[in-house]
């Protein structure tokens, strides 16, 4: 059975590799249908003008911007072209990610899988070897705190709190991020410290009940 350290790697081999090429039927039309989907749901007036509620996908942005996009009233921004377009790319490439995971031989288990802390609802991406995945897709300015590590500590994204979120969830304390720029692709491995997912799974309830009042 493979494990995950070695994801990237096998990925890269099954385009590298000078051995045919055996494509699962049913991952292939898996991977047809999910792309379908988000093609679907981007263009959809109806999912872009969808209230916005408190996720788990939100824990990593700053409280006040939370409560006040939740809370304000004022009308919701209008997303440009250019930005729908990003995060429909990014649903893609997570569909393509997960393909290629199953196709290098990896186990991929609880695809979107919803999930919960204190009340408040998340999906994470998958469960690849027996680890948490949350599939992210960067610019080379973010890719860069990626490859580097430096995303724990300096994590502008949020995606940090984000996956610790998803991991209280699933009771535990190993993440993984592949992430994918112009350039390259990257698993960071994030060993979340035992101390740090009990500091959340203590403290978000309390943040989430302050954020709905």
């Amino acid at each position: 059975m493979k494990k995950i350290d070695t994801l990237v790697e096998d990925i890269y081999d099954l385009f590298a590799s000078n051995t045919e090429i055996t494509i699962n039927n049913n991952d292939l039309e898996e991977l047809a249908e999910s792309i379908k989907k988000s093609i679907v749901s981007a263009l959809s007036r109806k999912q872009q003008d969808r209230k916005k509620t408190l996720r788990l996908s939100l824990i990593g942005h700053p409280d006040r911007k939370i409560w006040y996009d939740l809370k304000s009233g004022a009308e919701k921004e209008q997303l440009s072209g250019p930005t729908l377009i990003k995060f429909l790319y990014g649903d893609i490439l997570e569909a393509l990610l997960i393909f290629l995971c199953k196709q290098s031989g990896h186990t991929v288990e609880e695809e979107q899988k919803e999930v919960e802390v204190a009340g408040v609802v998340g999906h994470h991406d998958a469960i690849v070897d027996g680890v948490l995945v949350d599939f992210k897709s960067a610019s080379p300015y973010g890719f860069k705190k990626f490859k580097e590590g430096t995303v724990v500590s300096d994590d502008p994204f949020g995606y940090i709190a984000q996956i610790s979120a998803y991991s209280t969830a699933n009771n535990t304390t190993e993440a993984s991020t592949p992430n994918h720029s112009e350039r390259s692709l990257k698993s960071l491995k994030i060993s979340l410290l035992v101390k740090l997912v009990h500091f959340l799974s203590m403290h978000l309830r309390q943040r989430f009940l302050n954020l709905v009042q």
